[in-house]
């Protein structure tokens, strides 16, 4: 890489970034994308409806739907951060791919910058689907004929669970970016020109659910990592345990504000026309 001297013209060396460690990523890390107001909302209608028809199924393999290989998961998982850079999400599932026996290759694919780049690392249709998804802002055009490759490929049933493991990624990829763009301004880091009610009293409400996420993956990770070692990738229980412990988390933060987006759907129009992906008719 490099960067022009603008009195010369001439073009030198960029110097490399150093690798930000878990702490510098939490406080001072990338913020990729982020909600506003209205979008959050509807998207919650959304995350809140697959959260719980399809998600814990994906984990456990119950309510008649398809568990997913806990790899394949952390896959999923890593190829859907690829595209929203949340430093959250990758402190966990990054390492967690790694842990399930990618190694290397997690932090490869979440260096991905394309499709074609995310399969050349790992080869598998929701890896595919993952970072399309991402790429597509989880609703825009172009969806529904991704999913139709995704379940000739892994079948009706797998494919639901693939679907909500990337909608939930999503969701929280999002809300930790969100937060991210607070804190920093809260901290002085960043300016506090961008500060709105809306990011102020998102902090305030998800805040404490991702200082749990923090806490998972500054303490609990690495605890994992140091009894197992080698070990890890076959500790099959810990990978169900921890998918568990993160769709209850998760349920108890969406279901106010997804049952309050819910409820202003009925008395605001455009609200529900973004979550049926209508757009407005001009008066």
């Amino acid at each position: 890489a490099f960067w022009i001297n603008s009195a010369s013209g001439k073009h030198r060396p960029r110097r490399a970034m150093a690798e930000l460690n878990f702490l510098q990523k939490a406080f001072d890390g990338p913020t990729g994308k982020r909600w506003t107001a209205v979008p959050c909302l509807s998207d919650h209608i959304v995350i809140y409806w697959s959260h719980v028809t399809a998600l814990l199924p994906a984990y456990v393999g119950c309510c008649c739907g398809a568990a997913i290989e806990h790899d394949y998961v952390e896959a999923i998982m890593v190829a859907t951060n690829s595209t929203i850079d949340c430093p959250y999400c990758d402190n966990l599932h990054t390492e967690l791919a790694d842990l399930s026996g990618y190694g290397e290759k997690a932090k490869l694919l979440l260096a991905s910058k394309d499709i074609d780049s995310a399969v050349a690392v790992v080869n598998l249709p929701g890896v595919a689907y993952a970072r399309k998804i991402g790429e597509l802002n989880l609703r825009s055009a172009g969806e529904e004929e991704a999913y139709a490759k995704l379940v000739e490929a892994e079948g009706d049933v797998r494919a639901k669970s693939i679907k909500a493991l990337v909608i939930f990624l999503y969701w929280g990829g999002m809300t930790g970016n969100t937060i991210n763009c607070c804190k920093k301004r809260l901290l002085g880091i960043a300016s506090l020109q961008g500060l709105t009610l809306f990011s102020l009293l998102f902090f305030l409400y998800y805040g404490p659910l991702f200082f749990v996420v923090f806490f998972y993956n500054s303490v609990v990770l690495p605890l994992f990592r140091c009894v197992f070692g080698e070990a890890s990738k076959s500790q099959i229980w810990f990978f169900k345990f921890t998918g568990v412990v993160l769709w209850l988390l998760a349920f108890i933060w969406l279901t106010p504000i997804s049952l309050l987006a819910i409820l202003l759907s009925v008395c605001m129009p455009s609200l529900r026309q973004q979550v049926e992906g209508l757009e407005l008719e001009d008066p």
